[in-house]
C-alpha cells in the first residue's frame, strides 16, 4: 500500500470510517510498514483524536460544602418547638434522650449536608459529561466535513451530509480488483457524485456506464481519469438508484468489461 494511501486510511481509521475488511487491510499494511512510518501514522492519529483541549474547565467552588452545611443548620434551627414537643410526647422523654445520645444532631446535619453536596456534584458531573460529549461530536463533525471538503470538494460534502441523498455502492467483479467506488444520488435533481478509490492511474479514461437487464453495457454516462487515490467528480447526467451501473477501464483493442458493478 502506498504511503499516501496509508495516511488516508489512518485518518479514516481514527475517525471510525473503515469497515471490517478495510480495517484488516490497514492493519496488515501498518504492520508491514517501517517503524518510522508507523510512528508517523500513530502521531497523525493521536493528533486527530487528542480532544483534551475541548474539555470544559469547570470545578465546584471550594465554598460549596460550607454553604450547604450552613443551610442545613439554619433549617434545623428553624424547626418550631411545638413540633419538637410532639416528637418528645410520642417517643417518651427517656427514649428521646437515648436517641439524642446515640445520634448527634451535628452528625445528622453533616450527613444531610454531604448527601446534598453529593447530589449537587453528580448534577455538575452530568452537565460536564453532556457538554464534553457535545463538544466531541461537534469536533468530529467539523473534522469530518473539513476532511471531505479538502479531499473531495464542497459538492461532495454537501451531498454526503444531505439526508435525502441515496448511496449506491460498487463491488469488484473479481478478487484481483482492489478498487472501490460509490455514487451519491440526489433524488430531486437526479444528478450524482461519483467517488472512487484505488483506481489505477492508466493511459486513457475510465467510463461510467449503464447496464441493461441482461448485465450488458447499454450506454456510457461519462468518462473520467483516475489517480490511484481517493477522488470524486460530479455526474451531470440523469441517474436513478434503480439503474445498473458499472465502471469500465480504458482498452486499446476490443471493448473491456466492467471491473466494478453497482450492488
Amino acid at each position: 500500500m502506498k504511503r499516501e494511501n496509508l495516511f488516508e486510511m489512518a485518518t479514516m481509521d481514527a475517525l471510525g470510517l473503515l469497515d471490517g475488511e478495510e480495517r484488516r487491510a490497514f492493519e496488515d499494511a501498518f504492520r508491514a510498514a517501517s517503524p518510522a512510518l508507523q510512528e508517523e501514522l500513530r502521531r497523525e492519529q493521536r493528533r486527530l483524536t487528542d480532544l483534551d483541549s475541548t474539555l470544559p474547565r469547570v470545578e465546584p467552588p471550594a465554598s460549596l460544602r460550607e454553604r450547604v452545611l450552613a443551610a442545613v443548620r439554619d433549617a434545623i434551627a428553624a424547626v418550631s418547638p411545638a413540633r419538637t414537643g410532639l416528637a418528645l410526647a410520642r417517643v417518651g422523654a427517656t427514649d428521646w434522650a437515648a436517641v439524642r445520645r446515640q445520634v448527634s444532631p451535628l452528625w445528622r446535619a453533616a450527613c444531610i449536608g454531604f448527601a446534598t453536596a453529593t447530589v449537587v456534584l453528580v448534577a455538575v458531573g452530568f452537565h460536564i459529561s453532556a457538554t464534553y460529549r457535545s463538544a466531541v461530536q461537534d469536533f468530529n463533525d467539523t473534522k469530518l466535513t473539513q476532511l471531505m471538503t479538502q479531499q473531495l470538494g464542497h459538492e461532495f460534502a454537501e451531498r454526503f451530509l444531505d439526508p435525502l441523498t441515496q448511496k449506491v455502492s460498487f463491488t469488484p467483479v473479481s478478487d484481483s480488483v482492489s478498487a472501490r467506488a460509490a455514487i451519491l444520488i440526489d433524488p430531486e435533481s437526479r444528478t450524482a457524485y461519483l467517488v472512487t478509490r484505488d483506481l489505477p492511474a492508466v493511459a486513457g479514461e475510465y467510463r461510467l456506464v449503464i447496464l441493461d437487464d441482461a448485465g450488458k453495457i447499454d450506454r456510457s454516462v461519462t468518462t473520467f481519469a483516475a489517480n490511484g487515490m481517493l477522488s470524486g467528480r460530479l455526474i451531470e447526467a440523469e441517474i436513478t438508484p434503480g439503474m445498473g451501473l458499472a465502471i469500465v477501464p480504458p482498452a486499446a483493442g476490443a471493448e473491456a468489461g466492467p471491473i466494478l458493478r453497482s450492488l
